[in-house]
């Protein structure tokens, strides 16, 4: 928290530690935030003051600098996120009808996270419905007060003592918790053409099962629904109903229902392959693939003097202000600038050596046609199971060793005795 805490700009990105992204990628999320014209306006009242990206899966290399072992679970994790995850992503968020998102990379303004957060309490003030999530009040009051003492929105340079994002610390999921009290306050989220790497330690096939039950229970109470249906939207659950309507509704034309099902289970597979390969068209993965033939810049982090502990699972970073940016050693500039400073010999050496190790993560995106068949059909089959056995408990087994949560039916956690 101390990073948002100490940040003098209003404007913020976080981005998870093990995040990779392009050098232009913070240029074009800004130019969606910030358009030259104004705010963007959408559907009346509602502005876009969120910019996110979509994840994308990156495989470490066999035999690279960290000698990592490929287990299946790898394979299985970089499926789901670069196939079915990626389409409901991205269908969802072109729809625009919900809030979606992951708390991978997201650019916004502090004031509007923190007036959000203050109306959020005050709406949900009184409010002791078990299945509703909210804050702990209690604990909120005085944040809360300050509903009244703060509401200029056009000073976006003075902050309060509020910390908004330190409230969301109670849920596994913040992230999400922080966009949908953004989107209920009227503010939209929008993306760009870029995809947020997201580099996929070695997995065993039981951690794959375990993070994927832990995140199933960790948003069930969130949106119960969506959670509820989810196993319709996998192909084996959805290709039995839709065979079943089908042959009811005697719309087969004299095919089986394996051949119906079949032909089903083809084409969402193209679906999803489909996906997979616009994902490769990012500048990200296009420079990243370029660099296995010539050198160059692969990607850009954010300096570990930036790095702080927000609340999440994983630490991220907050862009510095303009101020403490020209304080600082390192020298920024705008990735379309045409003035750039000729850096030192020790930053070209240093810059050379994160080049180098970033390539033999990054070119590892690319799977085969025959990999990503085999992956998607064994996530698709064991996706049923791991949806039920997520639905038949609510504790969760977080990172450290022994330390078990309990999500509670507000969606936040406790720890269990």
């Amino acid at each position: 928290m101390e990073a948002y805490r100490t940040a003098e700009a209003d404007l913020l990105w976080i981005l998870d530690s093990n995040a990779r992204v392009h050098p232009t990628t913070l240029a074009r999320a800004v130019s969606v935030l910030c358009p030259p014209s104004g705010p963007t306006r959408s559907r009346g009242r509602t502005r876009i003051g969120l910019v996110h990206h979509v994840p994308a899966a990156i495989l470490p290399k066999p035999g690279g600098k960290q000698n990592a072992q490929r287990g299946l679970g790898c394979l299985l994790e970089a499926c789901f996120l670069n196939g079915n995850h990626a389409r409901q992503y991205l269908s969802l968020n072109a729809l625009g009808v919900a809030s979606c998102l992951m708390g991978k990379s997201n650019l916004f303004y502090r004031s509007d996270l923190e007036q959000a957060t203050r109306r959020f309490l005050a709406r949900n003030r009184g409010d002791n419905r078990p299945n509703n999530p909210r804050f702990d009040l209690d604990e909120s009051d005085e944040q809360a007060s300050l509903l009244g003492s703060s509401n200029n929105s056009s000073n976006r340079n003075q902050h309060s003592s509020f910390d908004a994002l330190e409230l969301f610390g109670q849920y596994l999921a913040e992230d999400n918790m922080i966009g949908q009290t953004l989107w209920d306050d009227g503010i939209r989220h929008a993306m760009t053409i870029d995809v947020v790497g997201n580099v996929v330690g070695p997995l065993s096939v039981k951690d794959y099962f375990s993070r994927r039950i832990r995140w199933i229970r960790a948003r069930k109470y969130m949106s119960i629904g969506t959670t509820l249906v989810e196993p319709f939207t996998e192909s084996i659950l959805l290709g039995i109903v839709m065979t079943l309507a089908v042959d009811r509704l005697d719309l087969t034309n004299g095919m089986s229902k394996k051949v119906v099902m079949m032909i089903h289970e083809v084409m969402y597979f193209m679906l999803d392959y489909l996906v997979y390969r616009s994902l490769l068209q990012s500048p990200l993965v296009l420079s990243a693939l370029q660099s296995a033939s010539a050198p160059g810049p692969i990607y850009t982090r954010q300096p570990a003097k930036a790095s702080a502990s927000t609340g999440s699972s994983s630490s991220s970073t907050v862009v510095p202000s303009s101020a403490s940016a020209s304080s600082s050693s390192a020298t920024y500039h705008h990735p379309y600038s045409e003035q750039e400073e000729e850096p030192s010999q020790q930053q070209q050496q240093e810059e050379q050596h994160h080049e180098r190790d970033g390539g033999e993560e990054l070119i590892q995106i690319k799977l085969n046609f025959f990999e990503f068949l085999i992956g998607w059909t064994l996530r698709e089959c064991s996706a049923l199971s791991i949806w039920l056995i997520a639905m038949s408990s609510n504790k969760v087994q977080w990172r450290k060793p022994g330390k078990v949560l309990t999500v509670l039916r507000n969606a936040r956690v406790a720890e269990s005795n």
